[in-house]
């Protein structure tokens, strides 16, 4: 079964819980319309329980910092899907960084606050 045919089958709650299919395998968010009137909910738990799952949410929804600061707050290397043209990328960037080091990696040297965001946290 391929993760389209999987997340047919889960469009209704779970009984173990409120979307458990996709706190099990979040990255069906990718197959999830982003119409839906529960869109933010779902997207929701799925970038909190796997950063990555951030990749699936179009950059241009109104709600995209605030899924931004809870993918990256988890799992700070989401950094990576988020575009460096926004204007909350700093703050983004910093919640990233001071969750994992390693999300330094994403962020462009060049970027203004770039040695603030770098600097480790006393």
């Amino acid at each position: 079964m391929n993760d389209e045919d999987f997340y047919a089958q889960t469009l209704l709650l779970d009984p173990v819980g409120k979307w458990a299919s996709l706190r099990a395998r979040p990255n069906m968010l990718e197959y999830v319309p982003t119409d839906r009137s529960d869109y933010d909910e779902l997207a929701r738990v799925a970038v909190a329980e796997e950063g990555r799952a951030l990749m699936y949410v179009p950059n241009d929804r109104l709600d995209y910092g605030t899924l931004a600061r809870i993918a990256v707050r988890g799992h700070g290397e989401a950094l990576m899907y988020v575009p460096t043209d926004r204007d909350d990328y700093g703050e983004i960037a910093r919640i990233a960084v001071a969750q994992n080091g390693g999300a330094l990696k994403y962020l462009p040297a060049e970027r203004p606050a770039y040695d603030e965001i770098s600097r480790p946290v006393a």
